[in-house]
């Protein structure tokens, strides 16, 4: 998703469940309008904020991560949904990392 939560590309792996491209998409909606990995946002429910979990939209599971460049500004995010929530976490980060090179 772009920084305004337009979706710029979709995928679906055959055989995933039809739910997953639903939180796929709610992880990068998150992520994209709070600039923060929603595995942050987890472990800040689980602390100091439990209350955002009752916010409409917005997922604290691992899975959505916003992309930044290195300076730092926030141009969109990633969300990915279909494994655990550590495996999601894990194939968003490896998907940023391959276009890290686009970031600079």
């Amino acid at each position: 998703m772009d920084s305004g939560a337009n979706v710029i590309y979709f995928e679906r792996m055959n055989n995933s469940f039809l739910n997953s491209i639903e939180i796929a998409m709610l992880k990068a909606e998150t992520s994209t309008g709070l600039p923060f990995s929603t595995k942050v946002l987890e472990e800040l429910a689980s602390s100091s904020l439990p209350g955002i979990v009752h916010i409409l939209g917005i997922v604290t599971f691992e899975g959505g991560l916003p992309i930044t460049t290195l300076d730092g500004t926030h141009i969109g995010s990633i969300g990915v949904s279909g494994a655990s929530a550590e495996d999601d976490g894990i194939c968003a980060q490896i998907a940023i990392d391959c276009i890290d090179v686009h970031l600079r």
